[in-house]
């Protein structure tokens, strides 16, 4: 969200101030929903996940106007059927839930407002850590944009002051690309993420500081997103 509109982000994540939903972001809202609910109860089925989007979901969006025509209510629907199939495949390797949608409060500096976001899975490995999961039905990142955004380093941040707990690993499903980019923990400060023979990293100190000085100037008004992080 704050490389595609840094405002956007700041009224949400700062502010409190939900922004109407796009159709992009009510489908992946919707979608979040059945995940978290196939997550916690794995005898909810995938075949009754898709009935309940088909029979719940599909006519509220009917109802708000939400696609121009048919043929983009179609394109969604295919895009909902990639993201349950892909979702199908990997719930099998989720551990049991620690924590799911939960909504957390942190700062990063006690001179600026506090942050919020909401962490869509969060479980318990073997080593007493915390791995996180990241539900996403949009499109991936590739290349510099996987160590250069800002999720990453901000949930984790945030997870471990909420919880008191090390995070050892951060993994995003991209559920419409059926990818799966996992950031794992190397050292206290440093994750590293591995796609074929490319490592791509995250310096936590280093990351943490350009977010302080990010989240500074958007408090002052200056919401030009710097180019390291434009992608």
């Amino acid at each position: 969200t704050y490389r595609k509109c840094p405002k956007k982000f700041y009224m949400e994540k700062f502010e409190g101030q939900e922004q109407p939903p796009r159709t992009y972001t009510q489908v992946g809202i919707d979608l979040h929903e059945i995940f978290e609910k196939a997550v916690c109860d794995r005898t909810y089925h995938p075949q009754q996940w898709r009935k309940d989007y088909e029979s719940e979901y599909l006519p509220k969006h009917r109802e708000a106007n939400l696609y121009v025509d048919e043929t983009e209510e179609k394109a969604f629907n295919n895009r909902a059927e990639a993201c349950f199939e892909t979702f199908e495949e990997v719930l099998p390797s989720i551990p049991t839930p620690f924590m799911t949608e939960v909504t957390i409060f942190f700062e990063v500096d006690p001179k600026l407002p506090k942050v919020r976001f909401t962490m869509d899975l969060v479980t318990e490995n073997e080593d007493g850590g915390l791995d996180l999961h990241d539900w996403k039905t949009g499109k991936e990142l590739v290349g510099k944009q996987l160590a250069e955004d800002l999720q990453a380093p901000i949930y984790i941040y945030g997870v471990e002051k909420e919880t008191g707990r090390r995070v050892d690993s951060f993994t995003f499903y991209y559920l419409k690309d059926k990818k799966i980019r996992k950031f794992v923990r190397v050292d206290d400060n440093t994750f590293v993420c591995t796609v074929g023979k490319r490592e791509y990293f995250i310096r936590f100190t280093e990351m943490i500081s350009k977010i302080q000085n990010i989240f500074s100037r958007m408090v002052k008004g200056d919401f030009n997103v710097p180019n390291q992080t434009k992608g």
